[in-house]
């Protein structure tokens, strides 16, 4: 990026904003700081890096479903409305 400047007014141009001159003076100053900061991290030689999508391996952790049987006069004791053989459960929607 030769000129942050010249970037910085195309970019806000783009994306269609205003802001006031304090503000670009200030979002500058943070563009500079920011491309100083990655100047070591874009350094770094990774061509023998495999380029991943996650940084992690996921598991999937979950249990197979196992039906249970039970006994249905208990579970309607237990449910506080019980109609028709379904649960009757209060909106959480207005």
């Amino acid at each position: 990026m030769t000129n942050t400047r010249e970037t910085l007014e195309k970019a806000i141009q783009v994306i269609k904003i205003e802001i006031d001159p304090e503000e670009r003076n200030i979002l500058h100053d943070d563009l500079i700081q920011f491309l100083e900061w990655l100047k070591p991290l874009k350094a770094l030689d990774t061509s023998g890096v495999t380029p991943v999508r996650f940084s992690h391996v996921a598991v999937n952790a979950f249990r197979d479903d196992q039906a249970l049987s039970c006994d249905l006069k208990e579970v309607r004791k237990a449910a506080p409305n019980f109609d028709e053989g379904f649960y009757t459960v209060p909106p959480i929607i207005e």
